[in-house]
């Protein structure tokens, strides 16, 4: 999916630029010229370019703008949505894990229970259904905004005289901070996807067949994962508990944590309570490995001495930021905090 958008994009950013610098470029005078004394010395400058485009003119290459980001970002409308089939693969893939790892576990699920009827079944089919639709309307919102942006680049650019050149790089900056906001809506939906089909066959499996289970959250346990999706590591949660958590604090994006379905035993204890005491331990092993230590500090000036040598200030990286548009502002941070003797700093995503 990631490989999909990029290519798309690539198309929206080609198209556009190759559309705005050909009708831009009809529509342009040669630029007002301003001369200026500096320090006695005569400078000749551009001072901006005069467009003759009218409204009706502008608004037709407004409307052609939007339409190149509709052709690349929701083709085919609702029913021949391209990245729906993404996210409906991945929420099969999910049902296939959960329909494998039950039979595994109960032998009253594999006999009640078949591939075939579970990915034919019309529960299964609306489920779906609601992933497919619930996708579109997110991409649809993405590309809506894009266009907002692009047009209010453009009319600002043509109002303010700016050259159709400088006006394309501007207009490639505001595409590929969509590009990077597409890119973390795609793993959000996907892995959310997959797990979804979990829950939902987790359900299915309590209501229909009475079977008592829950849900093992798994994290990645990566360097830079959420101390509070570490510390839900090896335990168990309800359907509920799960969505009710990942509503909260914006714990859904760009998480990467797992559910599995485990069958509990008339006390709500899995009857595989080894795999649990196993994963307890991977996350003590983590915070004993990422997770800032303690220390014991008696005098202020001791403290002091500390902080400004190992306090690290988090500060959380909105998704939708382009890295290349803010890296000089994380240098002149650096810059400020060797100055001032300040804290040191880490960024991260949400």
């Amino acid at each position: 999916m990631r490989s999909e958008i990029q290519k798309r994009y690539r198309t929206i950013k080609q198209s556009v630029i190759e559309y705005i610098e050909l009708n831009l470029g009809y529509y342009t005078k040669e630029p007002t010229k301003t001369a200026i004394f500096i320090d006695n010395n005569l400078y000749v400058v551009n001072a901006s370019v005069n467009y003759t485009v009218d409204g009706n003119q502008l608004a037709r290459v407004l409307t052609r703008i939007q339409e190149i980001v509709d052709e690349n970002l929701i083709d085919g409308g609702i029913e021949k949505f391209w990245a729906g089939k993404f996210v409906a693969d991945m929420y099969q893939t999910g049902t296939n894990r959960t329909f494998q790892n039950l039979s595994i576990q109960s032998p009253l699920y594999s006999q009640a229970t078949s591939l075939e009827s579970l990915l034919f079944s019309d529960a299964y089919i609306r489920r779906v259904g609601l992933a497919y639709t619930a996708t579109f309307n997110d991409w649809k919102g993405l590309a809506d905004n894009l266009k907002s942006d692009l047009g209010s680049v453009l009319s600002s650019s043509v109002a303010r005289g700016v050259n159709p050149r400088e006006t394309a790089d501007i207009i490639i900056k505001r595409i590929d901070i969509s590009h990077s906001r597409a890119k973390a809506m795609a793993q959000t939906e996907q892995v959310g996807a997959l797990r979804q089909a979990t829950w939902d066959e987790t359900k299915r499996t309590q209501e229909d067949l009475g079977l008592k289970t829950g849900l093992l959250h798994m994290s990645a346990l990566k360097p830079n994962s959420r101390a509070t999706h570490v510390t839900r590591h090896g335990k168990i949660y309800t359907v509920e508990q799960v969505e009710e958590w990942y509503e909260e604090n914006g714990n859904r994006f760009n998480c990467y944590c797992a559910q599995i379905t485990v069958l509990l035993n008339e006390k709500g204890e899995p009857y595989n309570q080894s795999s649990v005491e196993r994963l307890l331990k991977e996350a003590d092993e983590w915070e004993g490995q990422y997770k800032p230590k303690r220390q014991v500090l008696t005098e202020v000036e001791e403290l002091n001495d500390w902080s400004r040598k190992n306090i690290t200030e988090i500060s959380n990286i909105p998704n939708d930021i382009d890295a290349k548009e803010l890296a000089p502002c994380l240098k002149l941070v650096s810059e400020i905090q060797e100055r001032f003797d300040l804290p040191q700093f880490r960024y991260e995503g949400q």
